[in-house]
């Protein structure tokens, strides 16, 4: 009975210590706690001037971690925003939209990307740590919506 008890303190401890209980999720906690920082730090993108609207969830494990947000800004920072993420080749809405390796979390999801009349989108996938992931919505003339992804594996 005694080594029952010491068994299951160990798996107690085990399980606060990794903030597996409901609630105590610290990690995340800490990692999200400036969203504009952690965009632009950990995303490796400036904002634009103009944005509004930021949106931003987080994933944390051990060997991986993984940013999602949503933020819209004025089309008039579009070339700058561009210039100022990891990525080299953007390409416009043609056809079947591509198959993105990474979900945009709970922002966008494929029928939603399916139903943008136009965007442009972006993969910065190289050799890990860093990957980035981004699809801008340009059916609004007045504001464009962005989803962004990165994703870092250590």
């Amino acid at each position: 009975m005694r080594s029952l008890r010491f068994v299951n303190l160990c798996w107690l401890l085990l399980i606060v210590a990794c903030g597996l209980l409901p609630g105590n999720n610290n990690l995340e906690n800490e990692f999200c706690a400036e969203p504009r920082e952690l965009i632009q730090d950990f995303g490796h993108i400036t904002l634009p001037a103009s944005y509004a609207q930021l949106e931003v969830r987080c994933s944390v494990f051990v060997d991986n971690h993984t940013v999602y947000a949503r933020f819209d800004f004025a089309p008039a920072d579009l070339e700058a925003f561009q210039q100022s993420t990891l990525i080299d080749e953007w390409h416009d809405s043609s056809g079947t939209p591509p198959d993105f390796p990474y979900s945009f979390g709970t922002f966008l999801d494929e029928p939603g990307i399916a139903r943008l009349p136009a965007y442009t989108y972006g993969l910065y996938t190289p050799q890990l740590p860093v990957s980035q992931q981004i699809l801008i919505d340009t059916s609004n003339a007045q504001r464009l919506v962005v989803y962004f992804v990165a994703f870092t594996s250590y």
